[in-house]
């Protein structure tokens, strides 16, 4: 009886905690983002979640297998953990050791990034729409998120020249940059990138989650700027989203700062295993990411036959304009596929004629197809 009434009490959410408990100003600004996030039904086709479809590799599954029996010490006790994995990154990127440091998934890394170079009070530039992570960081740091819109109407361009002048203007102390962004899949020419990178004094952060399915990247230019700082993980693409392990490449300076910041034993022996044997297993993953772009392009090809509005992405996932978003959203769970609802907040600068699906299984893509055809039959 006292568990249920307790659940209870947490699910009426933050603000009737107020009555017992006078919260800080920063997180009375908050928006409940969480809330906005159902978990889907497991009976349902999950097409809102930008993860990898596929299993990790067999290597994967027997890297886990042989860990577990050491899940008894801490991380930096087991064998040379994580030494072996930063040098296996360090390889693979070809970056020194010394500006690699791994995260618990990347929503820490973007907290401790901006716990660590960020003051209460200082301007932190967000390009919208994008991952809404960055905005819920800088409110917590009760910082001022300073947002610059670089959709226009049916089209998304990053605006380099305009992300500059904000950013001047502004006087922001770092700037958040998504590419492939979140949730558009367009990817962002490193010429214009490395643009606002020189142009600024302040951090520019570069989230290259979809990086490996895009298959371009900046990180090579992270030894010549002390500014630049780039993120990757292992969810979007390695399969490992329920083992949250990710990493940031910077300069050595930063990364000295970072570990200050960070707390001990952050990444679990059990992520470190499987990342480094999924990056010894780099065949499997490629053929994987090839498949993907190639479902992909079948996907927006048919989507697009159909009449609907489709972002030229370059990820795992494609975003859909259409006056009939929630009308479509709500057949789909009828017929048992959850997609991204970005409207109310979820996706910041997205209104409630987008939705994101994630490129699925060709067996999943195939019945959403159908099923879209009949959704909107009597619409065409």
């Amino acid at each position: 009886m006292l568990v249920q009434r307790l659940y209870h009490f947490i699910k009426r959410g933050l603000t009737k905690i107020q009555d017992f408990i006078q919260l800080p100003r920063k997180i009375r600004k908050l928006t409940d983002f969480y809330e906005l996030y159902e978990i889907p039904d497991p009976k349902f086709i999950d097409l809102c979640t930008p993860v990898i479809k596929y299993p990790p590799s067999s290597n994967v599954l027997q890297a886990l297998e042989k860990a577990a029996v050491k899940i008894n010490y801490y991380p930096n006790s087991y064998s040379d953990m994580p030494r072996a994995l930063l040098e296996k990154i360090s390889h693979t990127l070809k970056v020194g050791v010394e500006n690699i440091l791994l995260t618990n998934g990347l929503n820490e890394a973007i907290d401790l990034i901006t716990r660590t170079f960020v003051e209460e009070g200082e301007r932190v530039l967000i390009p919208i729409p994008t991952f809404w992570q960055f905005e819920i960081a800088t409110l917590r740091q009760s910082a001022i998120p300073v947002k610059v819109n670089l959709l226009n109407g049916d089209e998304y361009e990053f605006d380099e020249n305009l992300m500059i002048s904000t950013a001047k203007r502004e006087k922001v102390k770092l700037v958040w940059i998504c590419n492939p962004n979140n949730p558009t899949g367009i990817h962002a020419e490193e010429e214009k990138i490395i643009k606002v990178v020189k142009s600024l004094r302040g951090l520019v952060i570069v989230d290259e989650s979809y990086s490996e399915i895009c298959g371009k990247s900046i990180i090579s230019f992270v030894p010549r700027f002390k500014n630049l700082i780039v993120l990757r993980g292992f969810s979007k693409t390695y399969g490992l989203a329920g083992l949250r392990i990710g990493y940031i490449v910077a300069h050595p300076s930063a990364i000295r700062a970072l570990i200050r910041m960070k707390i001990p034993f952050n990444v679990n022996i059990m992520a470190q295993v499987a990342a480094l044997a999924a990056l010894e297993d780099e065949s499997y993953y490629r053929e994987r990411w090839e498949k993907i772009r190639k479902e992909r392009e079948k996907l927006k090809k048919k989507l697009k036959d159909i009449g609907l509005k489709v972002f030229n992405s370059e990820t795992n996932f494609v975003l859909l304009k259409t006056p009939k978003a929630r009308y479509i959203s709500r057949e789909l769970r009828k017929r048992k596929i959850y997609v991204m609802e970005p409207w109310g907040g979820a996706i910041p600068g997205l209104g409630n004629e987008f939705l994101r699906i994630t490129v699925g299984l060709p067996k999943e893509n195939g019945y959403l197809i159908r099923c879209l055809k009949k959704i909107l039959k009597p619409c065409l």
